[in-house]
């Protein structure tokens, strides 16, 4: 793998990373305390969202790539 396509790969995947450590975040609250679901849900459901994304957009790079 080039240099290029190494770099583009560690921006992508600290790009994954924040959505990654909210859906972590979120989980740890509502395992803490169930009384928070109906306000971390929606936020679980758009980190979740989030990661899909950038998941599918990598995959679809790759795929042209190839």
């Amino acid at each position: 793998m080039s240099g290029e396509r190494l770099r583009a790969l560690r921006d992508a995947l600290h790009d994954v990373r924040q959505p990654a450590s909210a859906l972590r975040l979120y989980a740890e609250w509502l395992n803490e305390d169930r009384a928070l679901a109906d306000e971390l849900a929606p936020k679980l459901l758009r980190a979740a969202w989030a990661v899909e994304a950038m998941l599918d957009a990598a995959m679809n790079l790759a795929r042209l790539d190839a």
